[in-house]
């Protein structure tokens, strides 16, 4: 009678294409640098939480799509249409708004984050007008020194006497 319960591979034969999951690293270093192999090892954790976390983040991408493909799956067609249009409808408004935030920006010259974030919150309609005052808020003194915003400018002094009066101020 044969073994009919033994395994096709025997106790001494290995896997070939497994591999480990931590590296190993020589606890003595090779040069002057004591840290050298920690270092290395650090390194070598970070590039492989790196890659981790890239893959976790594909899955979860992929996750989300499959949901949302349950989600329509389950819908009539007159249903799925509607989502459809829904989300392309969405996507642009969010295209004309984000448009509008970067058309006023180069017209009046906004580069600074915090006041892009602020017309991001706006609504389109409004997002030129209020880029204007920012703009307007923010410019610069006039070529002769003078506030550009309409204040009489300062007499310069063409005596000695006014000069020194203009001083004391």
């Amino acid at each position: 009678m044969s073994d009919e319960n033994t395994p096709d591979t025997t106790a001494d034969e290995t896997v070939t294409d497994v591999t480990p999951e931590t590296t190993t690293t020589d606890a003595t270093p090779t040069s002057d640098d004591p840290d050298a192999g920690a270092k290395k090892a650090l390194v070598t954790e970070r590039e492989a939480r790196k890659a981790v976390e890239k893959e976790l983040a594909g899955l979860k991408k992929a996750q989300e799509k499959a949901a949302e493909e349950a989600r329509l799956a389950k819908l009539s067609d007159d249903e799925k249409r509607d989502e459809i249009a829904k989300a392309a409808a969405e996507r642009a408004e969010a295209a004309e708004k984000a448009l509008a935030v970067e058309r006023a920006a180069r017209k009046h010259g906004l580069t600074d984050d915090k006041d892009l974030e602020l017309l991001e919150g706006l609504p389109a309609d409004k997002v030129d007008a209020i880029a204007k005052r920012i703009a307007a808020q923010k410019a610069p003194a006039g070529r002769s020194g003078n506030p550009v915003d309409g204040e009489k400018p300062k007499r310069t002094p063409t005596t000695l006497a006014d000069a020194v009066h203009a001083a004391m101020q």
